[in-house]
């Protein structure tokens, strides 16, 4: 396979990556409406979705290390931007790629760190809910004492 096929399949691996990371998006802004909603069953599946995406990423960039590593070994060149031989266009295509990404990669970061704070004060909020059905349970059973009658079911053998 040529340098320049192989550059423009490192290329397409960046693209498909850019589209899972836009999808990512979307799920990580997804995520920030069932925090604020308490949504905890819709977080859950998004939470579900947003790992299988990460997944496939990881798959993406096993293959784009591993294409950009053999282009690099086959120019003899320590970076693709010391290559004469591979056209400009293509280089320039690749840094622009590779800084959308990385633009896409920080906005989701910084969504993702504030859904963190949003998350722990939701599960602050409902453990001081539970506390408080708790110490209200006490503070009856304390009161009026445990009840002594057994509520469960009976069977009852008849004889033949």
């Amino acid at each position: 396979m040529d340098s320049v096929k192989k550059l423009k399949d490192i290329i397409e691996y960046l693209k498909t990556k850019k589209t899972l990371l836009y999808e990512m998006k979307d799920l990580t802004t997804q995520q920030t409406d069932s925090i604020t909603k308490e949504d905890v069953e819709t977080l859950s599946t998004l939470i579900g979705k947003k790992d299988d995406l990460i997944k496939r990423i990881m798959e993406i960039d096993n293959s784009f290390k591993s294409a950009y590593d053999s282009l690099k070994a086959e120019l003899g060149v320590v970076s693709l931007d010391k290559s004469d031989a591979l056209p400009k266009t293509l280089l320039v295509e690749l840094k622009e790629q590779t800084k959308e990404i990385l633009d896409l990669i920080g906005d989701i970061t910084k969504i993702d760190d504030d859904n963190k704070k949003n998350a722990q004060i939701f599960k602050e909020s409902l453990a001081n809910k539970i506390r408080k059905i708790n110490n209200t349970k006490q503070a009856y059973h304390a009161y009026f004492g445990k009840s002594t009658i057994f509520q469960g079911s009976y069977f009852i053998d008849s004889k033949k």
